[in-house]
């Protein structure tokens, strides 16, 4: 239920952003082809790695191939916690209240 609300007032949040964005990419006809997409994407483990440039993770993350983005998503690792803290705390929750039933018993 928690979850669910959070991902509506989340959505909710971001509705002026994502519809500035499509009027925005129709206004100038932003359109990637496939191979735009693939050539563009980053891997799995490109989020683990940071580009040697980077002041915080040097060459400590670094492995940088030159046809593929590889800087770090700071804002996946910030949805990324959040997202853990959201689902441990409605997991805690869960315990707390199966407890409660139980010592009922």
């Amino acid at each position: 239920m928690q979850l669910g609300l959070a991902g509506a007032l989340t959505l909710l949040a971001l509705a002026p952003v994502i519809a500035a964005y499509y009027e925005a990419r129709s206004d100038h006809a932003l359109v990637r082809s496939r191979e735009d997409i693939v050539w563009y994407s980053a891997h799995g483990d490109s989020y683990l790695q940071g580009a040697g440039a980077l002041t915080l993770w040097g060459d400590t993350l670094s492995r940088v191939e030159p046809e593929h983005e590889h800087l770090l998503a700071v804002g996946d690792i910030v949805l990324i916690i959040s997202e853990t803290r959201v689902v441990t705390r409605v997991l805690s929750e869960d315990l707390r209240a199966s407890r409660r039933r139980i010592q009922s018993l």
